[in-house]
């Protein structure tokens, strides 16, 4: 961050940029759990029902609310800590922000 400051990046495209980078993070993370996850808890649930169930399948279930919760509280901790890594870094200056990250 201190070299592409040193280089011409303001505040505010600095700001824009640790956002935006990490809703991407986030973004992809839930697009994993998506992809991933929700096709391993599927197998899991029907394996576990087997077995606990003497072979009867209990229908998987989506929990919609507890996703929801995952997704808002994955999406505001990302904005929060990208937030705060920029007020933090404004209280740097510029050769000590190049200086931590040689």
């Amino acid at each position: 961050m201190g070299i592409l400051r040193s280089i011409g990046l303001t505040g505010k495209q600095l700001c824009r940029m640790n956002i935006v980078e990490g809703m991407c993070y986030a973004f992809f993370a839930v697009l994993a759990v998506f992809i991933v996850g929700v096709p391993v808890s599927v197998v899991i649930c029907m394996e576990v029902s087997k077995k606990s169930f003497a072979g009867k399948i209990v229908p998987y279930q989506f929990p919609f609310l507890e996703m929801g919760l995952f997704i808002l509280v994955l999406f505001g901790m990302e904005l929060i800590l990208s937030v705060w890594t920029v007020r933090r870094q404004k209280k740097q200056s510029l050769a000590e922000q190049i200086h931590f990250n040689i």
